[in-house]
Formats: C-alpha cells, sequence, structure tokens
C-alpha cells in the first residue's frame, strides 16, 4: 500500500502547485468550479458522495478536487491515485498523515464518497460498494480511539455537543471566509 506522501506532487508539478494555492490564498486567483462526473455511476451514490465530500472534505482538496493547499493536500482531480479503493477506504476511515479520520462514517456513507472521488473531475474509476467497505474495514489494523479537546472534561453526551458545535462554527468560519474571498475577486 502507497503512503501519503508517495500521492503528493513533486518536481514542477509541487511548484506549480505551490504557486496556485499560494495565489488562491492571496485572492488573486480563484480556484473553484463543479466537479466533471463521469456517467458511469450510480446517481444516487454520486449524490450522497457529493454532499459527504462538501462537508467533509473540499475544505482541504477543494471542491474542484484540485486541493486547497497541493504541497500539503494531494489533488483528487485526474489523479490515478484514487485508482485503489483500498487506499481510499483505508485513509477515509482511519486517516493518513495530516488527514483526520472519520470513523463514524458507515460503510454506505463511505462507499459513496469513495464512489464519488473515484468518479469526479476526470476520474473514472468505477463504484465502491458498502460490502467493497466493509471488506476492506474488516482487514484493517484497529486505528485506536480518536480523541477531541472534549474527551475527559465533559460527559460523553457534551462532549459530543461540544464537537459538533466546534465543528459548525469552523465550517461556518471557512464558509463566510469562501464568501469574503469571492467577493474580493469580483468586485
Amino acid at each position: 500500500m502507497r503512503k501519503a506522501w508517495e500521492l503528493a506532487p513533486t518536481g514542477k508539478s509541487k511548484m506549480r502547485c505551490m504557486v496556485k494555492a499560494t495565489l488562491a490564498a492571496l485572492g488573486l486567483i480563484w480556484m473553484s468550479g463543479g466537479p466533471v462526473v463521469a456517467q458511469t455511476a450510480d446517481a444516487g451514490l454520486m449524490e450522497q458522495g457529493n454532499t459527504l465530500y462538501t462537508t467533509n472534505c473540499a475544505i482541504c482538496h477543494g471542491a474542484d478536487g484540485k486541493a486547497t493547499a497541493a504541497s500539503v493536500f494531494p489533488a483528487l482531480a485526474g489523479s490515478s491515485s484514487v485508482e485503489d479503493a483500498e487506499i481510499i477506504v483505508t485513509n477515509i476511515h482511519q486517516g493518513v498523515a495530516i488527514m483526520p479520520p472519520f470513523p463514524w462514517l458507515t460503510d454506505e456513507d463511505i462507499a459513496a464518497l469513495a464512489t464519488y472521488i473515484r468518479n469526479s473531475w476526470g476520474n473514472s474509476f468505477g463504484e465502491v460498494s458498502a460490502s467493497d467497505v466493509a471488506s476492506i474495514r474488516a482487514d484493517l489494523e484497529p486505528s485506536g480511539e480518536v480523541q477531541s479537546v472534549w474527551d475527559g472534561v465533559f460527559t460523553e453526551a457534551q462532549a459530543k455537543q461540544g464537537q459538533a458545535k466546534q465543528l459548525m462554527q469552523f465550517h461556518s468560519y471557512l464558509l463566510k471566509r469562501d464568501s469574503e474571498i469571492k467577493i474580493i475577486i469580483f468586485t
């Protein structure tokens, strides 16, 4: 199995990605666009995957799959590295490098998300089924319990509420920031 750093761009490609990410961060260019979806995957699965991707992944990998900071986060658009369903499922479930794990996603959620990633932005690698995900997850080493700043200080119910609130605040901040960047760029 390949490591996350083996999937990152290198050489001239890395330099181009870094320049684009820097210009986008400075608001000098706009790196956005809807996904170009392959027609081979189930439309319902793709829609569910799109929702999950937008909520959980686009912040780092970009709405267009081209990554927001390509020197840190790998681009998924046009990437042959997403062909391997085992890598995608493992990375989503357990995280990799600085990517956090998403252990609360069900097999169906991960299947939809993996299918969306594998069939958007010029990728065309087919569907991943919930049974494929279950099989891959069954072979994974336990990743340990995911810890947060809320653990050990509050009751379990309070911790879940605090984590949810913190996540919502973070997403609100990012949405506000992105809309401010769009206003700056287009005015």
